[in-house]
């Protein structure tokens, strides 16, 4: 069938069911290759989101300086290192412990 043919009403003649049915399978076809393709841009998306923090050599000096045994679920440990390693102040690092699971 040519380009266009699907969406432009020309859908006449004797083989007009059989045509239909070649229409529909095209549609088909875009709604599993659109899902394919916004499936394939969500991936990246998500795996990037990581609850691990990455730190700097110098922010692992600083939490080791401060902590011997660092735990980022405790809440105190993390809102702490957060002000004093990476600057932060009380509001901002209690948001982002908490977002990261600190409890």
């Amino acid at each position: 069938m040519p380009a266009g043919y699907c969406e432009t009403g020309s859908l006449v003649g004797f083989n007009r069911d059989r045509d239909r049915a070649k229409c529909a399978d095209q549609g088909e076809h875009d709604v599993r290759l659109l899902r394919l393709v916004c499936l394939m841009a969500l991936v990246p998306g998500l795996a990037a989101c990581s609850q691990e923090p990455d730190y700097t050599p110098e922010q692992r000096s600083c939490i080791a300086q401060h902590y011997a045994a660092y735990d980022a679920k405790q809440l105190n440990q993390c809102v702490d290192v957060c002000r004093v390693c990476m600057r932060g102040n009380t509001v901002t690092c209690n948001t982002s412990c908490r977002l990261r699971g600190a409890s």
